[in-house]
């Protein structure tokens, strides 16, 4: 009997259900609280059902579960289940995540391309299988494959797989994963398309480097001066300044506030809090939301 009184039996086969859901968050709410019973019972959950045996999709579905459950144990600092399913490290879903962290390692000295050996072996497993512990994880090795091709000149390599990250993340309600994937590709289409002399990118390349120094003359408390620089982007109408309007319009507004210009501080804020709720930038609509409270406070 678990602590909430759930016989192991059932608390087993809910969380193999939710599992199969893919419902991520309650089958974590529900194996939390029960992780001495689970570290206890585990063992014998590990034997697969006689009456599925003959039917492989459902073995490897229950195999796949358990791994999860394992997983999330192991991180909670409860080691027996994974241990039970590895005895040792046989189990392919940790050595993915072993080769993961020693590609993480490689990447911080700079031993791209031997990440990137590693990596790619483990999308080559990960091919052969699916599940939620898949859909997962594999938007964090081809991000890191990204990542590391970025760094390595392969430009358009670093876009394939940061697309394929921001869509699987996007998939599977990762919103963090969404926002990271989502600056990464930014950076790499503009490494991509710059290094092609694309005229639409050296015009995006321009505009964030005149927001960049919009933005140094502000810190250097030249306000008029930046002001000016962002006033000729925006009468400009450029596609490539209509991408960064959030913080055209941000900027400006912080500038009016510091020289006293409330009123146009304000409009200026709410303009980009409304561009970044139309487009959905939650970290955005965060900054500017906590500018336009400090505006109006005055």
């Amino acid at each position: 009997m678990s602590e909430d009184g759930i016989e192991e039996r059932g608390l087993r086969d809910m969380l193999i259900n939710l599992y199969a859901m893919g419902a991520r968050d309650q089958f974590v709410q529900l194996l939390e609280p029960q992780l001495e019973t689970v570290d206890r019972a585990f063992r014998t959950w590990a034997r697969v059902p006689e009456q599925i045996r003959d039917d492989q999709q459902a073995v490897n579905a229950w195999v796949q579960a358990l791994s999860t459950i394992a997983q999330v144990m192991d991180q909670a600092g409860y080691p027996g289940p994974m241990a039970v399913l590895t005895g040792g490290s046989a189990n392919p879903i940790e050595q993915w995540h072993r080769a993961y962290a020693e590609a993480q390692r490689l990447a911080a000295i700079g031993e791209f391309a031997a990440g990137t050996d590693l990596l790619t072996g483990v999308l080559a497993e990960m091919s052969q299988v699916s599940g939620t512990a898949v859909d997962d994880f594999a938007p964090k090795v081809h991000g890191l494959l990204g990542s590391n091709a970025l760094h390595t000149g392969d430009y358009a390599v670093a876009v394939a797989h940061t697309e394929f990250a921001l869509r699987m993340c996007a998939a599977i309600g990762d919103g963090e994963g969404v926002a990271i994937y989502s600056v990464n590709l930014d950076l790499a289409r503009l490494a991509e398309g710059a290094v092609r002399d694309d005229p639409a990118t050296l015009r995006l390349i321009d505009v964030r480097r005149r927001i960049a120094t919009a933005q140094d003359l502000s810190d250097g408390t030249r306000f008029h001066a930046s002001n000016d620089l962002l006033w000729d982007l925006l009468a400009e109408d450029a596609p490539e300044s209509v991408r960064h309007l959030a913080k055209i319009f941000g900027l400006i507004g912080l500038n009016l506030h510091r020289l006293g210009d409330t009123e146009g501080a304000r409009q200026h804020t709410e303009a980009a809090l409304a561009e970044c709720r139309r487009t959905g930038d939650t970290d955005g609509v965060r900054i500017y939301s906590a500018n336009l409270e400090t505006i109006t406070e005055r």
